[in-house]
Order: structure tokens, then C-alpha cells, then sequence
């Protein structure tokens, strides 16, 4: 092959989509190794400058590359490219930032942010300092369910921060 290398695993990332009444679509994880030694060729479009929010949405999360990962060595590239040479075996991952949202996150149903937790787009977390939802249950045992007085009270204290 030209260019040994094996994919090792591809998803969308939790929390990478900008929050927003829509939220921005999550961004991938690329994770692959090199099977023979390489020289890897790096240029990270997007690091600097994220998708942005629009209409008071919140930008996606920026491009980033992690090279050697797993090893004593591994490191984040900065945004300037350079050549960085791999031993056989050592792997690399590249997570393409994701979408900006459109529109104020606290208008987001919070239905849809439960929906959004349950697809693992948003974190538990996310959705509590994000969208101002508060989730009760255990996403392991698929309990959970949103408080809405307690998510009622969050958002208008959110909302009045805001102001």
C-alpha cells in the first residue's frame, strides 16, 4: 500500500457542536496508526478560527490534531505545518471541530436537549451550563429525564446574568 495506515476509530465528539436553539452539528474523531515508519505532514485549518454562533449561537469547537498519541511524546500541533516523523505503531488523531449553533441556546426545547444527551451529542454537563436543563436519572441506565421547575429556575437565572 502507498500509505500504510489503519483507521482505527471515527465518531462525532460530544460537546463539539456549538450550543443554539439549533445546535451546530458535532464535530468527527479520526483516530489512525501508522504501520510502518512516516513522516506526517501537518496543517490544522480551523484551529484558530472556529465556526462561529450566529444570531447569540455559540461557535463549534475548533479543529485540533494530536500526533505520537499514547506515547511519552504525544502532543498537540499548533496551527503552522510541519513534518513530524512517526514510529511504526504510533498513532495519530485528528478532531474536526464542529458547527456553530443559530439562536439562543436557552430557547433550545428542552426536550430536544434530553434527545441531544441520549445521542451523546451533548454531555449531561453541557446541557445543564449550556442550555440551562437540568436532567435527573443516569444516562448509563438510560433514566434520565428533564426536572422542569428546576430547569424553569435555571434558565431565568441564566437569562438574567445575560442581561
Amino acid at each position: 500500500s502507498i500509505f500504510p495506515v489503519r483507521q482505527l476509530a471515527r465518531d462525532y465528539e460530544t460537546d463539539s457542536g456549538g450550543a443554539g436553539e439549533f445546535r451546530g452539528n458535532c464535530g468527527s474523531l479520526y483516530r489512525k496508526e501508522v504501520l510502518v515508519p512516516s513522516t506526517i505532514y501537518t496543517y490544522v485549518v480551523g484551529k484558530r478560527y472556529p465556526m462561529p454562533g450566529i444570531a447569540g449561537g455559540r461557535p463549534g469547537s475548533p479543529n485540533r490534531l494530536a500526533v505520537r498519541v499514547g506515547g511519552p511524546e504525544a502532543f498537540e500541533v499548533g496551527d503552522r505545518a510541519q513534518y513530524i516523523p512517526h514510529a511504526a505503531g504510533e498513532r495519530y488523531e485528528y478532531h474536526y471541530g464542529g458547527g456553530g449553533g443559530w439562536g439562543d441556546p436557552l430557547a433550545r426545547p428542552a426536550e430536544k436537549v434530553l434527545s441531544d444527551v441520549l445521542d451523546e451529542y451533548v454531555s449531561v454537563e453541557a446541557a445543564r451550563r449550556e442550555y440551562g436543563v437540568v436532567l435527573t436519572g443516569s444516562l448509563d441506565a438510560l433514566t434520565l429525564a428533564v426536572d422542569v421547575t428546576a430547569t424553569e429556575q435555571r434558565r431565568a437565572r441564566m437569562r438574567t446574568r445575560q442581561q
